[in-house]
C-alpha cells in the first residue's frame, strides 16, 4: 500500500506531528528493511497455510490497527512513531507476501499472464495509487480519523473480494480442470 511509504512521510512532517524529513525517510527505510525479510516469509507461510487466508487476514489485521495507527503516530515520540511503522509494516506484507502467487492462481493458464498483468494494474491506478491523494484530501477536510475509516473501508472491500475467491493454494493449477 503506497499509503504506508508516501502519505505516512507527509503525515508525521505535518506541523501537527513535526518530525523532520530525514526522520520520516528514516522511518521508512526501517520499514522497508522489515518487508525485505517479512514478505518471503509470508510468501512462504502462505504455501502452508492457503493465500487466501493469509490475505484476509491482512485485511482484517488493516482493519484493525486503522485507528491505532494514527493514534500512535500522533504521540510525537519518535521512537513510537519509528516503531509504528515498521510493525504496521507487517500488515502490509502479510497480503504483499502471497499477492503474487494468489492474483496468479486465480486464472487459468491461458488467461494468467494477461489476466494477472492487467488485474494488478488496475488496481494501482484505481486503489493504490490515489489512496494518498485521497488521504491527503481526508485529512485536510476531515483529519486523520476519516483516514482510519477509509483505511477500513479499502479492509473491508479487499475481505470480500478475496473471500469471493476459491482456494487454490493446495490444488495443480497447470491443470484448467480446477478452473470448472
Amino acid at each position: 500500500m503506497p499509503f504506508y511509504t508516501t502519505f505516512v512521510i507527509t503525515y508525521i512532517t505535518s506541523e501537527t506531528i513535526g518530525m523532520s524529513k530525514t526522520f520520516a525517510f528514516a522511518a521508512v527505510t526501517c520499514a522497508a528493511a522489515v518487508e525485505l525479510f517479512a514478505i518471503p516469509y509470508f510468501g512462504h507461510l502462505s504455501d502452508r497455510v492457503g493465500r487466501r487466508r493469509l490475505y484476509a487476514l491482512g485485511a482484517i489485521v488493516l482493519a484493525v490497527v486503522a485507528f491505532p495507527y494514527f493514534a500512535l503516530l500522533n504521540t510525537g515520540i519518535p521512537l513510537v512513531i519509528l516503531l509504528t511503522i515498521m510493525i504496521v509494516q507487517l500488515q502490509h506484507s502479510t497480503e504483499y507476501g502471497p499477492q503474487a502467487a494468489l492474483i496468479a492462481e486465480s486464472f487459468p493458464t491461458g488467461l494468467r499472464y494477461g489476466g494477472a498483468g492487467l488485474g494488478y494494474q488496475l488496481a494501482s491506478i484505481v486503489a493504490g495509487g490515489p489512496a494518498p491523494l485521497i488521504a491527503t484530501w481526508l485529512l485536510h477536510d476531515y483529519g486523520w480519523q476519516a483516514i482510519s475509516i477509509f483505511m477500513i473501508i479499502g479492509a473491508a472491500v479487499g475481505l470480500a473480494a478475496t473471500l469471493a475467491l476459491p482456494d487454490r493454494s493446495k490444488i495443480d493449477i497447470s491443470d484448467d480442470a480446477a478452473y470448472r
